[in-house]
């Protein structure tokens, strides 16, 4: 947590239930979920308290939150769009899985935005990526200005044979 400078991470396991009986799941724990949206809600109060602003907020979990990749996104997304829409509110939500580049901003049900940013990978061969797709990771940057986050800039590297190239830049406001 770097509250202190206006910026809080969180990570979840969506790698979930474990089974020795073949692949896990693909879920979110309700009660750990449930538990960070606690913890978050204890954080804002304490800014509020302080007269500091509410941090920026940063989750990471492994695969889409949302329902817009079918059998390789979590289950339990409507769960996790109540929990992002209330208590876990977030500004930035990292994923991947799917071995596939891409940023947008997000709008949630209750017009809230989440900035997605969904990586590639670096290392997963050919047959496990989808065809027009290219080896690479995803660098945010978060711009602060007066002790808070102002704007979040996200750019998508790719491999271009033995090149590393800057594919895309993503500039979103915050506030």
């Amino acid at each position: 947590m770097f509250a202190h400078l206006g910026i809080v991470f969180y990570g979840l396991n969506s790698v979930w239930p474990a089974s020795s009986e073949g692949l896990p799941g693909r879920s979110v724990d309700e009660f750990v979920v449930g538990r960070v949206g606690e913890t978050l809600d204890q954080i804002r109060r304490q800014c509020e308290a302080n007269g500091v602003p509410k941090p920026f907020v940063v989750g990471v979990v492994h695969h889409s939150p949302f329902g817009d990749v079918a059998d390789r996104a979590i289950v339990n997304t409507d769960f996790f769009a109540k929990f992002l829409m209330g208590a876990g509110s977030t500004n930035l939500l990292c994923f991947g899985h799917i071995h596939k580049s891409g940023v947008k901003a997000e709008e949630l049900e209750d017009q809230k935005k989440v900035i997605c940013s969904r990586a590639s990978t670096v290392t997963k061969l050919s047959r496990a990526r989808d065809e027009d797709t290219n080896r690479g990771f995803n660098l945010c940057v978060l711009n602060r200005k007066g002790g808070s986050v102002k704007d979040c800039q996200v750019t998508v590297f790719e491999w271009m044979g033995q090149r590393l190239l800057s594919r895309a830049l993503s500039k979103y406001e915050v506030g």
